[in-house]
């Protein structure tokens, strides 16, 4: 999951339009707002959802500005994912059978 910590700026008298669009979107939490912007935070899949997301909001014709203030994310690469799959697998066929350590 990639998360991102952005402030949105609005023009002038476009806060609340703005707002009502951010609220839309499912991945997106308003945290905070000043009467020209916001302290959002977007949360998307992959980072190029993430910047997708970002692009689009900054596209809006209210939004002067998305300024990004924090970006973390974890992508497991195909190594690490089956070893993670056959890590669980083998803890699950010891748990399910009884034994320990």
């Amino acid at each position: 999951m990639f998360v991102a910590g952005v402030v949105v700026r609005t023009l002038p008298g476009a806060a609340p339009t703005v707002r009502a669009q951010l609220e839309s979107l499912p991945q997106v939490e308003v945290h905070a707002e000043t009467d020209d912007g916001f302290a959002v935070v977007l949360e998307a899949p992959t980072a190029s959802a993430q910047e997708k997301l970002h692009e689009r909001i900054a596209a809006w014709p209210d939004v002067a500005a998305v300024v990004l203030t924090f970006q973390s994310g974890q992508v497991l690469d195909e190594a690490e994912s089956r070893d993670s799959a056959v890590s669980r697998e083998s803890t699950e066929s010891r748990d399910s059978a009884g034994v320990t350590g």
